[in-house]
C-alpha cells in the first residue's frame, strides 16, 4: 500500500499588513510575520519554499504584499487545527481587530486618515492544505454552500488584491486593550465571550467592501451596542442613551431640547450631543427596520456620518464596560465635540463634530485629584 503523503495546512491573514511587527502573542495562539520569521519558525526548506510559492501569488496593484500573518498553536507543525483550535483562531481576529480600530482609527477626519485606518478585510484569514510533492493546492470556503475547490495550481493562482482593501502604514494597537482581553478571556470568560459577541456583530459592519449596503451596516452596528449593553428587545434606544449620558458627558458638555420619536408620536427630551446623537441612531435603525424610505441625510448626523461616529461610541462603551466590570480605571477616554482644520487640503478643509481623546478622561481626573488635595 502506498504511503499517503503528509498534508500541510496553511492559516494565515493575506491582508494583515504586519510590516516591522514580527510577531503577536496571544498567549493561546500566535500571529507571525512570514516575511520576518519563516527562517526562525520553518526548518524544512522545502516547506518553507512551497509556502513561499503560496504567499507570493499575493498581489497588491503595483507589487507583492508584504507582512502576511501566519497563525500558530503550539509548534509551528503546520497541522489541521481541532474545531476549538478554529474557534480560537476567531477570538485572536476580534480582539486583534477591535484593538487595532481602537488605536488607528478613531481619529479626526483628515485627508491622509485613510493611510492608517484598517478594515474588517485586513483581520479576514484563510487556509490553504497541500503536500510538498505536488504542484496544486486546495480551498475551503463557503457558508450558503460549504465547497471545496481543489486541483488549484500553486503557479497560476494569482491573487489580485481588490482596490477597497486598504494596506494600513502600521501595524499600531491599543496596548492596553489588547492586554484587557487577553486577561479577560482567562479570568472572566463569561463577560468576555460577551464583549466578543458584540465585537464580532460590530466586526461584520465594518468590511470596507462595497458590497455591504449602509442600511446593513447601521442594523448590525445598532446590534452590537444592545448587545454589548445587555439591552432588552426595544429598549437599545433608551439602554445606549442612559449608558451615554451616566458616562460620556462631562461637566462641560452642555444640554439642549430636542424631540424623540415614539411608537405613538415625538416627545420632548432634554440632553446633550451625546444623547442626541444616539436618539437620531436608532431612530435610523428603526426606520430601516420598518421597512421606511429612508432619506440620505438622515444618515447623517449634522456633517458626521452615523458610520463614522458609532465607533467612537462602540468602543468607548466597551472600555467603560470593562472598567465598571473590574472596578478599575484602566482606560481614560472621552468623547468631545470640537472643531478642527486639516491644513493639508486645498483649499483648508474645516470640520466640527465629535473627536475621540484617548487620555483626557484620565488627565481629568488627576487634575480633580490633585485640586482636591489642595483643598483646606
Amino acid at each position: 500500500m502506498p504511503d499517503i503523503p503528509k498534508q500541510y495546512f496553511l492559516y494565515y491573514f493575506p491582508y494583515l499588513t504586519m510590516r516591522d511587527v514580527e510577531e503577536i502573542d496571544f498567549g493561546f495562539i500566535k500571529i507571525w510575520n512570514f516575511d520576518k520569521k519563516k527562517d526562525a519558525y520553518i526548518s524544512d526548506p522545502a516547506l518553507k519554499a512551497k509556502i513561499t510559492q503560496i504567499l507570493a501569488n499575493y498581489q497588491s496593484q503595483f507589487y507583492p504584499v508584504r507582512g502576511i500573518g501566519i497563525a500558530s498553536i503550539g509548534t509551528n507543525d503546520f497541522r489541521k487545527f481541532t474545531p476549538e483550535e478554529a474557534a480560537d483562531l476567531h477570538t485572536a481576529k476580534y480582539i486583534l481587530f477591535i484593538s487595532a480600530l481602537a488605536y488607528n482609527n478613531l481619529h479626526t477626519a483628515n485627508v491622509n486618515i485613510g493611510h492608517a485606518m484598517f478594515s474588517s478585510e485586513n483581520f479576514e484569514s484563510m487556509i490553504f492544505s497541500m503536500v510538498l510533492d505536488s504542484e496544486y493546492m486546495s480551498e475551503p470556503g463557503g457558508f450558503v454552500i460549504n465547497m471545496l475547490h481543489g486541483g488549484i495550481e500553486i503557479s497560476k493562482n494569482l491573487q489580485k488584491t481588490p482596490s477597497y482593501i486598504l494596506n494600513p502604514s502600521r501595524l499600531n494597537l491599543d496596548v492596553d486593550l489588547f492586554n484587557t482581553l487577553i486577561k479577560l478571556r482567562k479570568r472572566r470568560p463569561k463577560f468576555f465571550k460577551r464583549l466578543i459577541s458584540a465585537i464580532e456583530v460590530f466586526y461584520e459592519s465594518y468590511y470596507n467592501s462595497p458590497q455591504v449596503s449602509e442600511k446593513a451596516r447601521i442594523l448590525l452596528l445598532t446590534s452590537a451596542f444592545e448587545m454589548l449593553l445587555q439591552s432588552e428587545p426595544g429598549a437599545g434606544r433608551e439602554k445606549t442613551k442612559n449608558f451615554i449620558a451616566l458616562h460620556a458627558n462631562v461637566p462641560e458638555d452642555r444640554k439642549y431640547s430636542y424631540y424623540s420619536e415614539r411608537r405613538g408620536g415625538v416627545v420632548r427630551e432634554s440632553g446633550t450631543r451625546k444623547e442626541i446623537w444616539a436618539d437620531r441612531f436608532f431612530s435610523l435603525r428603526n426606520h430601516i427596520a420598518h421597512g421606511d424610505i429612508v432619506p440620505k441625510t438622515e444618515f447623517l448626523y449634522k456633517s458626521q456620518r452615523h458610520f463614522d461616529i458609532a465607533p467612537l461610541f462602540f468602543v468607548f462603551t466597551l472600555k467603560k464596560k470593562i472598567d465598571l466590570y473590574l472596578r478599575r480605571d484602566i482606560f481614560g477616554d472621552e468623547i468631545e465635540w470640537k472643531k478642527w482644520t486639516d491644513e493639508n487640503t486645498i483649499p483648508i478643509t474645516e470640520y466640527e463634530g465629535f473627536a475621540y481623546n484617548a487620555t483626557k478622561g484620565k488627565l481629568r481626573k488627576l487634575f480633580n485629584k490633585l485640586r482636591k488635595r489642595k483643598r483646606p
